[in-house]
């Protein structure tokens, strides 16, 4: 079995290629909604003619180009937004198999499964994002050195093709530059061996000349060299990846262990659980010195995991890249090459299997603790079929065979819990559902949350007259224009999308039904369409704010929960014990009010160091004790930590309550006394 002719291994390599592309046509999960459209729209805008130089998003054009020239010939569509994306993941594939195809049909077999079945690989091959880009680029610049140093030809392709390489990683996204240590580490190394000086010089030499033509071009029609860097910084915002303006604390857990928690838990480093056993076998003075692919590749792969850990994406501060795993996917290509080849050489050694079953148990503890189920069966599921590959493998030889085959196709089951998770949301159901009921329709305005409101548009062949598409905050905002056909919309998956909790929209978001009338429901996807030509707002009764900077009626008040360090305005703020300050209401003044409906908003201020557990308490008490409760999270509205953020909720308070009750409460309970800053809290009663 360990013969297979070339053309059996190229059919190894084409189901791979194919599981892509059933992939997308039964896991389609559609679009975040946020950077991928916005890249969709820059390539519409682009194809039209139009260059947006102060959008940073922009400048990626490898992603934006190859976006608009599919969009060229497919239209503006899913498949013209996939296709792309398909493409290129299905070349990094087919770069693993150039590397592989040399070796028996385990070891391609068992790398082509690792990189094509990692969850996130996968996922990200159809989808609008650049990271499969850099993916692609950064793994195709190193394995131009791996083949020119096999070879030990002198040709001319091999630099010119290796700088073009690098180049298209920095025109998919800056963040390729984590990668740039590990070619330094090879030149470093060539240089210490006096080699290879003839394809560096020339490297050099080709990418500083394409460069110059990319800065020329920005220059000539942008008149700033550093338009791409001026631009860069206009569309920096403060979030949790800012780790240089948050605490010390939330920095240290991120260069320690929460990127390797986060990889773990996603199945991203299932192929360095082959790989660091290798380290046992190999000597340091072996390092980068060889030209065995095991040696390389697997070297690469860990100094490409620290340089993800640690190097920072900021020249001025020290900030390590976002822990989100699409960011990471660089990393696969390499982890897909050294981890079979790891296996073939060395998984036979007891050693080696000592080391490989203890990092497939650590993290299985780890996915345990957190309670990712998904990722728990994988590495059961290892542990069990790695048993019964080593006992029958040398014995019988068709059993071992399947055995094997199912080791290496284990990674599978993560992507199979997506595709019926996609299912389950139905993004072809939901678009088809708004094409009838919404863009086929007469309507002038269509007021949707910020997500649904890019889907539309997305859907609506980016098109600047006509119907339009406006967001929730804007309808609040400006309203809607008198004489308007207008709907509303509401999805609750694409209000997932967007973050929402639910509590922080407007009422009439939250109950639409009260006010508006019903044109068409999919309750099989959360989706209903209103008739909405007006905005309605509910009439403001009550509003009490405490801006913390002295004693309130209406809310109680402690000396020593003053801080006079941290304040979002004026000179103090309420440092939250268990219990902020608290909002308290006598109910018998609320009697003589005729509305049917009472709405109660709360907004606050809110600063924390690090992950809170506090939430926003509304509550009803009559004689006996507390007769309605009911708390609203905090952290979903926090941004990043060590900043002021907004944290707002609006309830419809329950008549029957109402009515019985002598007393409304409202205060922020911190259950766990985590240290906690509140600072212009604010109380409204609206009525309808």
């Amino acid at each position: 079995m360990d013969h297979f002719k070339p053309i059996s291994k190229w059919v190894i390599f084409c189901f791979f290629a194919i599981c892509f592309i059933l992939y997308h046509l039964t896991g389609y999960l559609g679009h975040y909604g946020f950077d991928d459209l916005h890249y969709a729209e820059l390539a519409s805008n682009l194809l039209n003619g139009q260059a947006d130089w102060s959008d940073h998003y922009f400048y990626r054009w490898v992603i934006v180009g190859l976006t608009a020239f599919s969009y060229a010939i497919f239209g503006v569509n899913d498949f013209g937004s996939a296709f792309p994306g398909l493409l290129i993941s299905i070349a990094t594939l087919y770069l693993i198999f150039l590397v592989l195809k040399d070796f028996n049909w385990k070891v391609i077999t068992l790398g082509l499964a690792l990189f094509t079945f990692n969850n996130w690989t996968i996922f990200y091959a159809d989808k609008l994002m650049p990271d499969i880009y850099v993916a692609f680029f950064i793994f195709a610049a190193f394995v131009l050195y791996f083949k020119m140093n096999k070879e030990g030809k002198k040709q001319l392709k091999y630099p010119l093709l290796f700088s073009l390489a690098l180049v298209g990683a920095f025109l998919s996204k800056g963040t390729m530059i984590l990668a740039l240590p590990l070619f330094l580490i090879l030149l470093l190394s060539d240089l210490v061996q006096k080699k290879n000086h003839r394809f560096w010089l020339l490297s050099f030499g080709s990418g500083i000349l394409f460069m110059a033509v990319y800065f020329s071009v920005i220059q000539i029609v942008t008149g700033d060299v550093f338009m791409r860097f001026k631009a860069i910084g206009n569309g920096n915002y403060l979030n949790f990846c800012s780790y240089h303006t948050q605490p010390l604390t939330i920095l240290i857990k991120r260069v320690t262990y929460e990127l390797f928690h986060i990889l773990s838990m996603q199945g991203m480093l299932l192929g360095v659980i082959f790989i660091i056993p290798v380290l046992l076998f190999l000597k340091p003075k072996h390092y980068f010195t060889q030209k065995e692919p095991l040696v390389l590749f697997s070297m690469a792969s860990i100094v490409l995991l620290l340089l993800g850990n640690f190097m920072s994406i900021s020249a001025k501060a020290y900030n390590p890249m976002c822990t989100d795993p699409r960011h990471y996917l660089f990393m696969i290509p390499f982890f897909a090459v050294a981890a079979p080849l790891a296996f073939e050489r060395f998984g036979k050694k007891n050693l080696y299997l000592v080391g490989f079953i203890g990092f497939i148990i650590l993290s299985g503890i780890v996915v345990k603790y957190f309670g990712d189920s998904g990722m728990l069966k994988v590495y059961m599921a290892y542990i069990l079929i790695m048993a019964l590959f080593f006992v029958l493998n040398r014995k019988l030889s068709i059993v071992g065979v399947v055995a094997f085959l199912l080791f290496a196709l284990i990674p599978i089951l993560k992507p199979y819990e997506a595709i019926q998770y996609a299912k389950k949301v139905n993004y072809q159901g939901q678009k088809e559902f708004s094409k009838v009921h919404i863009l086929q329709s007469d309507a002038d305005v269509i007021v949707a949350d910020e997500v649904s409101k890019r889907f539309l548009n997305y859907w609506n062949g980016f098109e600047k007259e006509g119907m339009s598409f406006i967001s929730y905050d804007e309808a609040e905002e400006k309203g809607i224009k008198p004489g308007s056909k207008a709907y509303l919309l509401k999805n609750d998956h694409t209000l997932y999308l967007c973050g929402s909790r639910g509590a922080d929209l407007s009422f009439f978001v939250q109950k639409p039904g009260l006010v508006y009338d019903t044109v068409a429901v999919a309750s099989h996807l959360n989706m209903c369409l209103y008739e909405a030509s007006t905005w309605e707002k509910p009439e403001l009764i009550f509003s009490d704010l405490n801006d913390m900077e002295s004693p309130k009626n209406n809310w109680s008040y402690d000396e020593w929960a003053i801080d006079v360090i941290h304040a979002y305005e004026g000179k103090q703020s309420n440092r939250c014990g268990e219990f902020s300050n608290t909002f308290s209401l006598d109910l018998t003044t609320l009697d003589s009010i005729s509305h049917e409906v009472l709405v109660l908003q709360a907004d606050v201020y809110s600063y924390v160091p690090d992950e809170t557990t506090a939430a926003i308490v509304v509550s009803i008490d009559d004689e006996e004790g507390t007769i309605f409760w009911e708390a609203f999270s905090i952290f979903p509205s926090i941004k990043s930590f060590g900043a002021w953020w907004p944290v707002q909720v609006s309830k419809m308070l329950p008549k029957d309550k109402l009515e019985k009750g002598k007393l409304l409460k409202v205060y922020v309970w911190n259950e766990n006394k985590e240290v906690l800053y509140l600072d212009n809290f604010e109380v409204k009663i609206s009525g309808l």
